[in-house]
C-alpha cells in the first residue's frame, strides 16, 4: 500500500530525475534510499516524546541538519532556545 502510493509514478517521466536514461537498477536504488530515509524518520518519531507528524518532523529536521544542537534534546523541545556558549575572541595557535 505504502509503496504503491509513494512510487506509483515510477514508470512516468516524473521519476527520471537522473541524467540520461534511468535504468531499473537506478530506480531500485532511489526506492531503497527513500525507504531508508522513511525508516529513520519513523524511528526518530517513535523515540521522541513530542507528538510529531512525519511531515513536520521531516521539514524541521531538514532545516536543522547543519545546526550544532543535540538531536535527542531537539526532538523533545524543538522550539526551545539552545544554551549559547561563549567562544573566545581569538583562538590560540599553539597550546602553552
Amino acid at each position: 500500500m505504502l509503496l504503491s502510493m509513494n512510487f506509483q509514478s515510477i514508470g512516468s517521466p516524473h521519476a527520471q530525475s537522473m541524467r540520461g536514461q534511468t535504468t531499473k537498477k537506478a530506480v531500485q536504488i532511489q526506492i531503497w534510499i527513500a525507504l531508508l530515509a522513511m525508516l529513520l524518520l519513523k524511528f526518530l518519531q517513535l523515540q521522541s516524546t513530542r507528538p510529531w507528524s512525519l511531515s513536520n518532523l521531516a521539514a524541521l529536521l531538514r532545516f536543522n541538519l547543519l545546526t550544532d544542537r543535540d538531536l535527542w534534546i531537539w526532538l523533545n523541545a524543538p522550539f526551545g532556545c539552545p544554551a549559547i556558549t561563549p567562544i573566545p575572541m581569538q583562538a590560540t595557535l599553539f597550546a602553552t
